[in-house]
């Protein structure tokens, strides 16, 4: 499985780097001249490659998880005409009744989309019918990803904490910038927190791609330091 796959290689590079980080950091000022110490000490980058770890280990087993629940999905849906006049049920009287409730009401079409939502993401919210019905893939929208909120801590709260404690970010005028990102990370989370159930997956998914986009502007940024 390439997720599995992906965590083991991940987590390897993850031990040799932390190897190197607790010998630098018993070696003190004997440790050898390394533009990277000069950023983080051997402590800061222990606590990055730990979080990061974490974060890696969480998304091995996401994807496991949505992989194993995707196979269910399909399964499920095979049975599924589009219409819940094909449905079974192991009580026949049971099923005239709920059927009969269903036509009486005259929701018929609304209670297929539901159930249709429902196969799809992994619950049925008036959000969630909302968007599917302006054409949004809803796939997953049940699942949030622990690992992707990992990801936002390292990069939004744990990063520029570090920066803030050690002083080793941006100088002068721009000295206010770690601790404004603390104050967005801890801002995000708490409006994750308050969040509805079916609103925290693109919440997970979109706080991750936007610290993917500033690690690449920082790595980018640090290069041409080194």
């Amino acid at each position: 499985d390439c997720a599995i796959a992906l965590y083991y290689v991940s987590s390897t590079w993850a031990g040799v780097g932390a190897a190197f980080n607790i010998l630098f950091y018993a070696m003190g000022t004997r440790a050898p001249n390394c533009p990277l110490l000069d950023l983080a000490p051997p402590s800061a980058n222990l606590l990055y490659i730990l979080v990061g770890t974490a974060s890696l280990a969480a998304c091995a087993s996401d994807w496991a998880r949505d992989r194993q629940l995707y196979l269910e999905s399909m399964q499920l849906r095979k049975e599924f005409t589009g219409s819940v006049h094909d449905a079974k049920s192991s009580d026949p009287a049971d099923r005239e009744r709920i059927m009969s409730d269903i036509s009486a009401s005259g929701h018929l079409e609304q209670v297929n989309h539901a159930v249709d939502v429902l196969l799809r993401a992994g619950m049925s919210t008036p959000s969630l019918r909302a968007a599917t019905s302006c054409g949004s893939d809803v796939r997953g929208a049940a699942r949030w990803s622990l690992g992707h909120i990992l990801a936002v801590f390292l990069v939004f709260v744990v990063i520029p904490l570090v920066a803030c404690v050690l002083d080793t970010s941006c100088g002068g005028l721009w000295r206010f910038v770690p601790f404004l990102m603390v104050a967005e990370g801890i801002t995000w989370f708490l409006i994750f927190a308050r969040r509805q159930h079916d609103q925290r997956s693109f919440l997970s998914t979109a706080g991750c791609k936007f610290a993917a986009a500033y690690m690449a502007v920082m790595v980018l940024w640090f290069i041409p330091a080194l």
